[in-house]
């Protein structure tokens, strides 16, 4: 495939003719390039960049003495334009050989763009610690060796309340906080308190009903459900989303 490369840059496209036909009498090919948008509109010229005179990549060095002596090249040799550099850069990449300019530039872009936002996803995204301290859990329910035996809190209030919103205020709670506490809803008792940490499993270690929820425990997350499996015991909640809000500060509001 022949590359054409770009060696001077006119406003109008009969500017070209005399030195086209020049060079052509030297046996250089030539090509002009945007020579027919500009002249459907002459005004055209400035949005392309001027008409473009191109020769093949192998006559260029020709092409421009021929240009210097003729004074139409008075300073250095000009180099290939943006988009023959683009061009010439394309073809050396595998899959953008056979697309034009415009699509390789599209697709570079995309990629980029999708690289980008892959890197900051990694970098911003929180942990798994900040996933778990920056909500509090509502306990749905809690099995031990393949039964249902809770939550059931006993100092539990019975009456549930509803915010702005129609969530509903969790009365089985299960909260960790960053650093290293955990209070857990209760079987037929009190709220149990204890300490969790992150390894590659979560640890949860009470002082209360150690058969059923000491251990470490796989996690699976996913949007606002959350399921802690240990070896025995399965706990299954969701992120509370109840909040409080008192007449004062709804009209601050």
């Amino acid at each position: 495939m022949d590359t054409f490369v770009t060696v001077l840059t006119v406003q109008y496209p009969q500017q070209l003719w005399i030195i086209k036909g020049r060079l052509e009498s030297e046996g250089i090919q030539c090509f002009v390039k945007d020579e027919l948008t500009v002249q459907a509109y002459n005004l055209y010229s400035n949005a392309v960049g001027g008409v473009k005179l191109q020769v093949q990549k192998q006559d260029v060095e020709r092409a421009v003495e021929i240009l210097t002596d003729l004074g139409y090249i008075k300073e250095e040799p000009i180099k290939p334009d943006l988009l023959t550099q683009i061009n010439e850069k394309k073809a050396s990449i595998p899959f953008l050989k056979k697309v034009n300019v415009g699509q390789a530039i599209i697709i570079v872009t995309l990629s980029f763009v999708v690289i980008l936002t892959t890197l900051l996803y990694f970098i911003f995204r929180p942990s798994v610690s900040d996933l778990l301290t920056r909500n509090s859990w509502c306990v749905d329910r809690v099995d031990y060796k393949g039964q249902l035996i809770g939550p059931k809190t006993t100092e539990s209030f019975s009456i549930k309340l509803l915010d702005r919103n129609g969530n509903a205020d969790c009365l089985e709670k299960m909260t960790f906080d960053n650093t290293g506490h955990i209070k857990l809803p209760g079987i037929n008792s009190n709220p149990l308190l204890g300490h969790w940490k992150i390894g590659d499993d979560i640890t949860i270690d009470t002082d209360y009903f150690t058969n059923i929820f000491n251990g470490n425990y796989k996690m699976e997350l996913s949007n606002n459900l959350l399921v802690l499996k240990s070896n025995t015991t399965t706990i299954y909640a969701h992120r509370d989303d109840f909040q409080f809000s008192s007449p004062i500060n709804d009209l601050n509001r």
